[in-house]
């Protein structure tokens, strides 16, 4: 199964958490011009 999860954060970066199943984290941030 693959979870997804965003979040919006004040600064205006978007925090992309993506999680496989194979327990391993794929983090991304990037800023919204």
């Amino acid at each position: 199964t693959i979870e997804t999860s965003s979040a919006k954060l004040p600064s205006g970066i978007y925090f992309l958490q993506v999680l496989d199943g194979n327990e391993s984290v794929s983090v991304k941030r990037f800023i919204v011009k």
